[in-house]
């Protein structure tokens, strides 16, 4: 996947070495469970992350090189506990600017292998987009983003032409998502909320707001700003659920996870079961995929599994949709 700041320069022994903008990463990766090819390169890392016993947190460590042009100097130390003291830090990747800083469970602020859905947004959604603003231009396509962490997924689906409800449990990831979307040019179309998901699916139900596209990355499990617990494992049926009610023409589903016990053939198989429901099945093409990066010497590494489903309708049905809520 193209993109001047991103770059898997190798990976094995359940580590990955990554380069984003020109500060080298050494992470953990589940899915390396192969030997190292580059060696030489690994000593070279400029930050580190060591994952806590359990995958409870963990520790960084090294030190970022000064963001100055032309300088020698040693950026600050980066400890897990104090990551909002991290310099300033963005990459240029798939159309979009976002900001980087460690942070306590081993994330970055980007999920390099989301690249793949991005452009595939660009290849599906934006000419329908397109259409809809030519047919209809009081009726934009909108998406409802779930999980949508630091707004990748939400500045493609903008950058295509698509109204978006960005939602995330923390406000405090909601702010950095906002100055992505500010980074990337994106600043009109984007309603930004920090709730539960659950609840702010069932409450959309009820007051019969409608969505053309879904989107989500659920995690494994998470927490709301009330603290509403979210496990996966209980409550993804009843979210494929809602796609029904929230959904009553469906252009776009794209959902991807990292979980054990919830691969891309047990979602699309759960997607199926919930498109049956409409009385008027809609037809389109279901794509069950492995999420991969590819390394620099042609070597990919799985990074999650993802269920895609597209409407074959090429004309954007008029409807009415009640508004989105705030």
């Amino acid at each position: 996947m193209p993109s001047n700041d991103y770059e898997l320069l190798d990976f094995g022994d359940w580590e990955k070495l990554e380069r984003f903008g020109k500060h080298l990463v050494r992470r953990p990766s589940l899915y390396a469970n192969k030997p190292r090819v580059l060696k030489e390169l690994w000593n070279g890392a400029h930050l580190t992350f060591q994952a806590g016993q359990g995958g409870s947190g963990g520790q960084w460590t090294g030190t970022l090189p000064n963001n100055e042009p032309n300088s020698d100097s040693i950026g600050e130390s980066i400890v897990a506990d104090q990551v909002s003291t991290t310099k300033d830090w963005s990459i240029e990747i798939s159309d979009a600017t976002l900001q980087l800083k460690p942070t306590p469970i081993g994330h970055l602020g980007v999920f390099p292998e989301q690249q793949h859905n991005w452009q595939w947004f660009k290849r599906h959604l934006k000419p329908l987009a397109k259409k809809a603003q030519s047919t209809r231009p009081d009726k934009p396509l909108r998406a409802l983003n779930l999980f949508a962490y630091t707004g990748g997924s939400t500045i493609a689906l903008a950058k295509c032409g698509v109204q978006v409800v960005h939602l995330d449990g923390a406000a405090n990831t909601i702010k950095w998502a906002r100055r992505n979307a500010s980074l990337s040019g994106v600043n009109d179309g984007i309603r930004w909320i920090a709730e539960d998901a659950m609840k702010f699916i069932r409450r959309e139900i009820k007051r019969q707001n409608h969505y053309d596209i879904f989107v989500a990355d659920p995690p494994s499990f998470g927490r709301g700003p009330k603290k509403e617990q979210w496990r996966i494992s209980r409550d993804l049926p009843e979210m494929f659920d809602s796609i029904v009610d929230l959904m009553p023409n469906p252009i776009a589903v794209v959902v991807s996870c990292h979980t054990d016990g919830f691969n891309r053939f047990t979602m699309a198989e759960i997607l199926r079961e919930r498109f049956e429901r409409f009385n008027d099945l809609p037809f389109g093409k279901f794509e069950e995929l492995k999420l991969q990066l590819a390394a620099t010497d042609g070597r990919n590494l799985d990074a999650g599994e993802c269920v895609r489903w597209v409407s074959n309708n090429s004309i954007v049905q008029q409807r009415s949709t009640g508004p989105v809520s705030k």
